[in-house]
């Protein structure tokens, strides 16, 4: 894909439903009990463990498995869950994808998210992605990036040292580095609960990392024309040029496990059943080790 295809901003577009129509049975955790009792809540709309090692109604890119695919133990607690592969300065790996019934109103996604350790967080044509919700009117992506892209006290972090944030249609990255914010710098080797509500009613978009709210955006015109989320797309890195965007001198790996879909906020696994409060100020940077 040439980097003015990607930039564009037709990313979906140009990541079909590889696997044909989306399938009406084997949508909820497949032929298995849920692991999470969320996944009985009426305002779930969406469920997949993928404990029982099936696509639960997804549709999967044509590079699995050779780029990616469910495997066993490589989930949240040792179940099974997805592996991506990225290769040596490549900008491809496994995606998969549904459509979904909802609203033009607030929807909620949330998954598990692991980076390999000393993952090189250097793809440098904006963010590595993780999520995308389409609308026939644009989309929002979920993605992350270098922390240090963030400048200020974060500059001095390695390029192991990652941070969430979202994108609207055509690549206008947000990253957690306005007044309120509270970013969480993801460390690689360990799980987090990652959480987006977007609201194409009010042009809002909202991200929790570990049930902590990281940061809210609201009224952007480049958010879309306010139409529905149609589909749903699970990735860990595609698009652009990797002659000049993938930057990564190893093999390496992004895990994902437990993905809800639901009207109202979901929470990390076992975690809070309520959504933390905005901060009334802005806190001082903190540096993980």
């Amino acid at each position: 894909m040439k980097l003015s295809t990607w930039l564009s901003g037709l990313v979906f577009a140009a990541l079909p439903l590889v696997g044909g129509s989306i399938q009406a049975a084997d949508t909820r955790c497949g032929n298995g009990t849920c692991s999470e009792s969320i996944c009985s809540s009426t305002a779930v709309i969406e469920c997949s463990d993928w404990n029982d090692r099936n696509n639960d109604g997804w549709a999967v890119s044509g590079n699995s498995p050779l780029l990616g695919s469910i495997l066993a133990g490589k989930g949240y607690n040792g179940s099974a869950g997805w592996e991506s592969k990225i290769n040596i300065g490549s900008d491809a790996t496994v995606w998969f994808d549904k459509g979904i019934s909802s609203t033009s109103g607030p929807l909620h996604e949330r998954h598990m998210v692991m980076f390999s350790p000393g993952y090189q967080f250097m793809m440098v044509c904006g963010l590595q992605k993780q999520f995308y919700f389409n609308r026939s009117g644009g989309r929002v992506m979920v993605g992350v990036t270098k922390a240090s892209d963030m400048g200020g006290a974060y500059a001095g972090q390695p390029n192991t040292v990652g941070i969430f944030g979202f994108d609207y249609y055509g690549h206008y990255v947000e990253l957690p580095k306005q007044a309120g914010d509270q970013p969480t710098l993801i460390q690689t080797g360990r799980w987090y609960s990652l959480e987006t509500m977007v609201d194409p009613s009010t042009k809002t978009v909202k991200m929790w990392v570990d049930g902590k709210l990281q940061m809210t955006r609201s009224g952007d015109s480049r958010f879309g024309d306010g139409s529905a989320v149609t589909s749903v797309q699970d990735t860990s890195w595609f698009g652009g040029d990797p002659n000049v965007c993938s930057k990564n001198t190893q093999v390496q790996y992004v895990y994902h496990d437990n993905h809800v879909i639901s009207r109202s906020y979901i929470g990390p696994p076992g975690g809070s059943s309520t959504p933390e409060p905005a901060p009334t100020a802005p806190p001082a940077p903190v540096l993980l080790p």
